[in-house]
């Protein structure tokens, strides 16, 4: 595998592009607390579900256009009026959980987008409302990237490449000069490496015997000061 610096010279990388949830954001509690309400609702429509039938289905699920929990419903009961019911019941939970205020910025993103916005242009392609624009703006993060919309904008989301489409006719942005990253291969690398990106998975700690696949994978990270080693 060729170190990535080298890439950056061979290709002139211009563009590094963001996922947010699980990138910039620690989203360890929040998913922690999902995937256990995604296997409780679950379990009352299909007895045989369990945590790790969740965790695995997650991935089936994240290649599919829609929402991820919906997906998961659909595939676990195999019924629509259930998944209607599922998922009704879970944002239900959310709303009384205050399910985004734990997923906090993470403490090293805003070091680490400042230098890299010195010598790359940076831009967002993820699957989230406008409000976490408003997360990301209360930790100064804003400023530093030339391109700042999400999915809820564009009505589009992973793993549609229109979106990445969209995103680079705006930006102008080659995808064989830019850099992706994202925690999850199959709703966001899987889709970007097919159009030319040079990928790197943001690899935490907090997603269970989920099966990743690793075909689209060019680089791995465990946190984002790593960026600052591979994009010299």
């Amino acid at each position: 595998m060729i170190y990535l610096a080298h890439m950056i010279n061979n290709k002139k990388i211009k563009w590094v592009f963001f996922d947010v949830g699980g990138v910039l954001t620690d989203d360890k509690k929040t998913e922690i607390w999902r995937i256990k309400n995604l296997t409780s609702i679950a379990k009352k429509y299909n007895p045989a579900v369990t945590k790790d039938k969740v965790e695995k289905t997650h991935q089936q699920a994240s290649k599919i256009l829609g929402s991820i929990n919906r997906n998961i419903f659909k595939i676990l009961t195999k019924d629509k009026k259930k998944t209607k019911k599922a998922i009704e019941e879970l944002y239900c939970r959310y709303k009384k959980k205050n399910y985004t205020n734990n997923s906090p910025v993470r403490s090293d993103a805003l070091l680490v987008i400042k230098k890299l916005a010195k010598n790359y242009s940076l831009g967002l392609v993820a699957n989230q409302p406008e409000a976490t624009k408003i997360k990301l703006k209360k930790s100064n993060l804003d400023k530093y990237f030339s391109h700042f919309g999400v999915s809820k904008e564009y009505k589009l989301s992973k793993p549609n490449k229109k979106l990445f489409l969209t995103i680079l006719k705006e930006t102008k942005a080659k995808p064989e000069l830019s850099v992706f990253i994202d925690d999850n291969p199959e709703r966001g690398l899987i889709p970007a490496k097919k159009l030319g990106f040079t990928t790197i998975w943001y690899r935490h700690n907090y997603w269970g015997k989920r099966p990743f696949s690793k075909s689209s994978i060019d680089y791995e990270i465990s946190n984002l000061n790593e960026l600052l080693k591979l994009l010299k």
